[in-house]
């Protein structure tokens, strides 16, 4: 046999063992999602047929009852990433989805910002900061009618059970504490201020119900 035609040999012996893999894990899978959904549909025979009552419900909109206000609709800045104009009249104006409000993570201190990020992309401050692209998409935003607000990712790490700003932990409270955290809040507001930037609101805590190795928390 000559080389060109063992290569194709080979060649059709590849492409049909890699056909076959193929066909026979799909087949493992498609009865791995069987077993998986078996429970459900026994559970749904059950609720159906032996008790005499739907599963579910019809759901009914009451548009003349007012359970919740809510504000708008938006995104948030906490990522090191620049949007152009283009992208910023897309989320915030009328030629696009016309978002209304952008969140902005607050760093308690320059160290922490660039302890993640890197040194050069926070915003200079002597207290609370933000990441230099976040600013940018903030004033963006505001230019276009959004509102800005805030929430913190976690305390400085010495406000915490762990001692650590980068992960999980507790808050420790105390009125030395709570004055403090307070006074990086209001740092924050009046640093976007100074960039133009009017703060809509600020939260003291991310996600509080949190405490995570992976990203700064807090409980």
């Amino acid at each position: 046999m000559s080389r060109t035609w063992r290569h194709k040999a080979g060649l059709i012996f590849v492409l049909t063992t890699t056909a076959h893999k193929f066909i026979h894990n799909a087949a493992v899978y498609r009865f791995i999602a069987f077993l998986m959904k078996w429970p459900l549909i026994v559970s749904l025979y059950f609720v159906s047929f032996v008790t005499g009552r739907a599963p579910y419900g019809h759901i009914v909109v009451d548009w003349t009852s007012t359970k919740q206000t809510i504000d708008g609709f938006g995104a948030e800045a906490a990522s090191d990433i620049s949007l152009s104009s283009a992208m910023m009249d897309f989320f915030y104006t009328d030629t696009g989805i016309h978002l209304s409000l952008l969140r902005v993570e607050i760093f308690p201190g320059v160290p922490e910002c660039e302890s993640m990020y890197g040194t050069g992309h926070c915003v200079a401050s002597s207290s609370a900061t933000v990441l230099k692209t976040a600013l940018a998409t903030a004033q963006a935003a505001a230019s276009r009618g959004a509102q800005v607000w805030g929430t913190e990712g976690s305390p400085p790490g010495y406000m915490k059970s762990n001692g650590s700003w980068t992960t999980g932990g507790s808050f420790l409270g105390g009125a030395t504490n709570f004055a403090r955290y307070a006074t990086i809040q209001a740092s924050f507001v009046s640093l976007m201020a100074s960039h133009a930037v009017p703060v809509y609101t600020v939260s003291v805590q991310n996600e509080p119900d949190l405490s995570s190795r992976a990203h700064p928390s807090c409980t």
